[in-house]
């Protein structure tokens, strides 16, 4: 079995974008984090063309940048 976990460019609140590029640390609290079943396809600034199991707290997998999708196999899970 497989899991796919991928990170949406951040959506920045017009009045936070003076702050989040002077601090690109905290610009994964705006970008949405999903889990797939399938392998997603990254187009226009956000995974797609997948089926979308959730979508899950931004806060977790903090390792996981705006852009990046990993993989888990089962025995990760």
């Amino acid at each position: 079995m497989k899991l796919w976990i991928g990170r949406d460019n951040p959506i920045i609140p017009e009045d936070m974008e003076h702050y989040v590029e002077r601090h690109p640390e905290d610009e994964i609290q705006y970008a949405k984090l999903h889990i797939f079943y399938d392998k997603p396809i990254w187009s226009d600034g956000c995974w797609r063309y997948s089926r979308e199991m959730c979508e899950i707290s931004n806060y977790m997998f903090p390792e996981i940048k705006p852009g990046e999708c990993i993989e888990f196999k089962s025995e990760q899970l």
